[in-house]
């Protein structure tokens, strides 16, 4: 019988922390993560306050995760400035739904950035680093497909894949396949 991964309590408390900070962000805000994020939005600040004072150090940077150049200068800002790094939560996606033999290469690759690209810089940039957890948010559908999401698929896919990697280097890693939710996330924004 395989070992079965149990995660660290903190990979489980950072999964509960993004998922109820996704679920205070107001629907045109839900895409982005932490590092992406926008200023102004009341629930944002309130439940970041509430990091704080519990002696997390947050720095809110507006960067695209896809762009190694950026998140190189973000990671060494962090690491001037803050104590040391413990975990990621790559959380970033875009939808750009179509029939495979129709879609350009253009809305293939706009999916595929911030997924593919993004996680692989924060991989490259972090796998040095001792961190506690390095969590993908992935999707049912790089299992199971979904009609009109062959790139959707491709990309998370290209994340299971990055976990499995990291776990074979002893380095810590947890891609999460998720499925749809009801009534929140970037399918149902569009409908």
């Amino acid at each position: 019988m395989e070992p079965r991964y149990v995660p660290p309590p903190s990979v489980a408390h950072a999964a509960a922390w993004a998922l109820e900070l996704r679920a205070m962000l107001p629907p045109s805000r839900r895409c982005c993560t932490p590092a992406g994020l926008r200023t102004g939005a009341e629930d944002m600040e309130r439940m970041l306050a509430a990091l704080e004072a519990l002696g997390a150090r947050i720095l809110v940077a507006q960067v695209d995760v896809a762009d190694g150049a950026q998140m190189a200068a973000l990671l060494a800002q962090i690491k001037q400035s803050h104590p040391p790094l413990r975990g990621v939560v790559h959380a970033a996606g875009v939808l750009e739904d179509g029939i495979l033999q129709q879609m350009s290469w253009t809305a293939f690759a706009a999916v595929l950035a911030p997924k593919v690209r993004g996680a692989w810089h924060l991989h490259r940039l972090t796998q040095t680093e001792p961190l506690d957890f390095f969590i993908l948010f992935s999707s049912l559908t790089s299992l199971i497909g979904a009609a009109g999401q062959a790139n959707y698929a491709g990309a998370n896919a290209f994340l299971d894949a990055l976990a499995h990697h990291r776990r074979a280097r002893q380095l810590p890693a947890l891609s999460i396949n998720w499925g749809a939710w009801a009534g929140v996330g970037m399918a149902a924004e569009r409908h």
